[in-house]
């Protein structure tokens, strides 16, 4: 969808090009972190695809540098990752929203097998990726990366493999207003998207996989209270990573961070709502405490929660907000009303944030869609020819 008509040999060609650029990121980093026998985390991997990707754009017209293959920056529940989305189908690839395979995936197939790659090791719930100590100047020089590209990337990839984990995170969710407002933008997405499932299915009687998806959803609210913290802070993050180029050719324009306006009057929308969006989920996670029978601090639920959204823009009414707390005292008797109330009080936030900003926070597949179709945060025209 995003790649248009491509002949077999362009196919190829940023297939290779994809695979190389992993592999060699895979490399470096394990490298830099002394991480032979361990491997590289897929969170770290990610996280340091995302960052390079971001500047290897903006430094394309500058250092003639051609296409990151089928390499794409995505916010994610945990914020801005590296992803790939194949030019051609795989079969028997599950990709999640319609785009993007895991790293597990990627790495069954043939074309990114070829550089070296030893495997995936397990431990402690986390995946590890273990790269080729090397791939030799023979086969680097088959691939479909030239060599001064080949150079660069490795360049790139040593600035942010040794950053922390927050550094990392920081320069790849919200180095720039746009990069930070997709990324906040994403996480109220999902957010809505795994809340309205808990309590649709509490609505209808049913418990099943609940407790998962509101810890996925308690996640994204966490995560957004973390972007916008990066967001404020986001000047230090960026001077970190200048630190870290200090001793590189890219010591005066990495990390790349464009001066730009768009999205600043969103963004500071979004600033003066967090503080009800953290209400909100405050409610909706004392509501489900009480469903599934946990401790529950009425007394909380009125002092804090229910008083800010009683005096914030979704105007609730006092006479609302004693309901409120009725329900939640008749649990588990009314488990589905007060599931009904927090679905309503859940759209209503969402309907009044979309008012605020001027346009409308579309489900996940959507907002994929629109983003890598239309409103992609980095330049696709610079490059010096095609992917």
């Amino acid at each position: 969808m995003i790649y248009g008509d491509l002949s077999i040999s362009d196919r190829h060609r940023i297939e290779d090009r994809t695979a190389f650029f992993v592999n060699w990121c895979g490399v470096v980093a394990q490298e830099e972190l002394n991480a032979w026998e361990s491997g590289i985390s897929s969170r770290v991997l990610h996280k340091v695809l995302a960052n390079v990707i971001i500047d290897w754009h903006f430094l394309a017209p500058v250092y003639s540098l051609h296409g990151v293959g089928e390499l794409v920056w995505a916010p994610n529940r945990f914020g801005g990752l590296g992803e790939v989305v194949p030019a051609t189908p795989h079969p028997n690839t599950d990709l999640a929203f319609g785009f993007f395979p895991t790293l597990v995936d990627v790495f069954r197939w043939g074309h990114f097998r070829k550089y070296g790659f030893k495997g995936i090791v397990s431990k402690d719930g986390k995946r590890f990726f273990k790269f080729a100590d090397e791939i030799s100047y023979k086969a680097r020089s088959k691939s479909a990366v030239a060599p001064h590209e080949q150079e660069y990337w490795r360049t790139l990839v040593k600035v942010y493999a040794t950053m922390k984990g927050d550094e990392r995170d920081a320069l790849a969710s919200c180095r720039t207003r746009t990069f930070a407002y997709h990324s906040l933008i994403f996480q109220l997405a999902h957010w809505r998207h795994d809340i309205r499932l808990v309590f649709d299915r509490i609505s209808a009687g049913l418990m099943k996989e609940a407790d998962e998806l509101f810890a996925y959803a308690a996640t994204c609210s966490r995560q957004f209270e973390k972007k916008l913290r990066y967001q404020d802070d986001i000047e230090r993050y960026r001077s970190l990573g200048r630190l870290k180029a200090k001793h590189s050719e890219f010591k005066a324009v990495v990390p790349a961070c464009p001066d730009e306006e768009k999205f600043r009057q969103k963004l500071a929308v979004i600033g003066d709502w967090a503080e009800t969006f953290g209400h909100v989920h405050g409610v909706c996670q004392i509501a489900y405490a009480a469903i599934t029978g946990q401790p529950v601090a009425t007394e909380t639920l009125a002092d804090i929660h229910l008083k800010h959204l009683v005096s914030s823009g979704l105007k609730v009414s006092n006479i609302e907000a004693t309901r409120w707390l009725g329900l939640v005292s008749e649990i588990p008797l009314r488990r589905r009303d007060i599931a009904q109330q927090c679905l309503a009080l859940i759209d209503r936030f969402i309907r009044e944030l979309q008012k605020r900003l001027g346009e409308v926070i579309p489900g996940l597949a959507t907002f994929y869609r629109e983003l890598l179709n239309d409103r992609y945060p980095l330049p696709r025209t610079v490059f010096k020819t095609g992917y």
